[in-house]
């Protein structure tokens, strides 16, 4: 079944129109829109440039001034999508494996450089195996996380017992690689 496009006028089949999904107005009756993708492409790229600033605003600044909020949806949406995250980020490491390695070879570089002499490697071993018990008592992946990061942009720490913690996945992973001075 072919369509024509309300905007370029053109003839075309129904693949090329987005569906409607219950949207009312035009071209609901065949359950597509009137616009061909190729019109709504090109609309949605001349509406994004004119609307630049607000649209800036809307993603950078909404994450920044809302965080807690943003890592509480970002959690639900995880959970309720486990194995669809781990397939992404399966493919993407796949994809990416030169990205991947240089940022385990920076890690560990950074690592064995702030190993200091006096770290208690036997109890950094335990905290190590207490995050793999930890992790299969509740299912839930646990990380060793460094207080003060090893690599961060004010302050770098030294891989010793003392600056260990063991979190959950999500709040390491939300942690990110700062260091908050208010600890």
């Amino acid at each position: 079944m072919s369509k024509k496009c309300t905007k370029c006028g053109e003839v075309k089949e129904l693949d090329f129109f987005h569906t409607t999904k219950g949207r009312i107005g035009k071209g609901a009756k065949d359950g597509h829109r009137g616009e061909c993708k190729t019109c709504t492409a090109s609309s949605d790229k001349i509406r994004s440039v004119a609307n630049k600033e607000r649209r800036g605003f809307t993603g950078k600044a909404w994450r920044v001034a809302n965080k807690k909020r943003k890592a509480a949806t970002t959690k639900a949406w995880y959970q309720a999508n486990r194995e669809k995250a781990c397939a992404y980020n399966r493919a993407w490491r796949k994809a990416n494996k030169d990205r991947c390695n240089a940022n385990r070879a920076k890690r560990e570089a950074a690592k064995l450089k702030r190993t200091v002499s006096w770290a208690d490697l036997e109890k950094i071993a335990e905290l190590y195996a207490e995050a793999k018990r930890l992790e299969k008592a509740t299912g839930i992946v646990m990380h060793v996380d460094h207080i003060i990061p090893l690599r961060g942009k004010l302050v770098s720490g030294l891989h010793v017992e003392t600056n260990l913690q063991i979190l959950t996945w999500h709040d390491n992973l939300c942690k990110s690689n700062k260091f908050n001075t208010n600890n």
